[in-house]
């Protein structure tokens, strides 16, 4: 049985619900509430609410920690590289350099693609 859940990933947050969602005095079997008085999850099983008496952990996969993590570092670099370029000229102008390379590359990959599909056909 389950008792709570539990996150361990810093991209999944686990917290509690203010209010209830559904009317808990008339309750129906495998309805499933958490119990401010004992901490607990438990579930109605047609006459009683039960305990659920174990945790289960949540968490993502390997790769998504991975994807999120490579994206948090790039955010961070992005926006350092942007305080910096505020009192450094050459840095502004560097940056203004890579976004214009980055456009261009774009533009030739995007012509490239269109190039072979006009050529395979």
């Amino acid at each position: 049985m389950i008792k709570g859940i539990v996150s361990n990933s810093s991209y999944i947050s686990v917290g509690t619900v203010n209010g209830e969602y559904m009317n808990m005095s008339t309750p129906s079997a495998g309805m499933v509430r958490y119990n401010g008085n004992n901490s607990c999850l438990e579930v109605y099983d047609g006459s009683y609410w039960r305990q659920l008496t174990q945790y289960q952990t949540v968490d993502l996969t390997t790769h998504a920690n991975n994807i999120l993590n490579w994206a948090s570092k790039k955010m961070l670099e992005e926006r350092d590289r942007k305080i910096l370029a505020e009192s450094h000229p050459a840095i502004k102008a560097a940056l203004e350099n890579l976004e214009r390379a980055e456009q261009q590359l774009e533009t030739t990959i995007h012509l490239s693609k269109e190039h072979d599909l006009q050529t395979t056909s």
